[in-house]
């Protein structure tokens, strides 16, 4: 990302999240909830991470039952990658086969910008869904692998072999946007909710191996308004 772009999205943030409101025109909500993500390219599997936030949600029209909204979110995101191959060493050419599973933990700070409408709304009700554009700014970028067994290679052999991913020079996970859509079920002041994301752009998903793709994923969220 252009860091003129960073610095416009980040004054708009401070601004919008800065503003003052009646009591009646805003509501503060806390979410807490899991997180499961899934490389869009790549055979992955997903394991559960912890995910919450705080936003502040503003109501322009009071007889209008649409609403935006600004937030600050953590998520954990564990992905994992079974039966991969990798170079034994930095050089491929001097290279034997690894097969092993490799653990991705990426830690993100989010900053979402959100626009959403009440389908039904009561005193004690209400169901509303909602979409939201997000600025993902990673902040941990972590993995583990285990080698499951090593095969020796012919002098040959390592100048054609295609492994599925080979060593990174100290790579870090970029800053990336991301698309979100989501619905929430509202009784009083807590409420329970699913949102799908989908990144809008690639990322570095490992800092000891070359893989770079999209991190999607869903999650399941409990809310308390106040």
């Amino acid at each position: 990302m252009k860091p003129v772009k960073l610095t416009i999205f980040s004054i708009i943030f401070i601004l919008c999240t800065s503003l003052t409101s009646k009591a009646n025109a805003a509501k503060t909500n806390i979410e807490i909830g899991v997180n499961c993500s899934t490389l869009r390219n790549e055979d992955s599997k997903s394991e559960p991470g912890l995910c919450f936030g705080i936003h502040k949600d503003f109501y322009p029209i009071r007889s209008f039952n649409g609403y935006f909204g600004f937030g600050l979110n953590y998520a954990r995101r564990e992905i994992f990658l079974e039966n991969i191959t990798w170079p034994s060493n930095f050089f491929i050419q001097d290279s034997d086969i690894v097969y092993g599973n490799m653990k991705i933990n990426i830690q993100h700070l989010n900053l979402p910008i959100k626009v959403g409408y009440h389908l039904f709304k009561s005193k004690t009700f209400s169901i509303n869904v909602y979409s939201s554009y997000m600025l993902n700014i990673p902040f941990i970028n972590d993995n583990s692998h285990k080698r499951k067994r090593e095969i020796q290679l012919s002098h040959e052999e390592r100048r054609t072999f295609d492994f599925d991913y080979t060593h990174a020079d100290e790579t870090s996970a970029d800053i990336f946007f991301s698309a979100q859509v989501g619905f929430m079920v509202l009784f009083h002041k807590f409420g329970f909710g699913c949102r799908y994301e989908k990144a809008q752009g690639e990322t570095d998903c490992s800092s000891s191996l070359v893989i770079r793709d999209e991190m999607d994923s869903i999650q399941m969220l409990f809310h308390i308004y106040f």
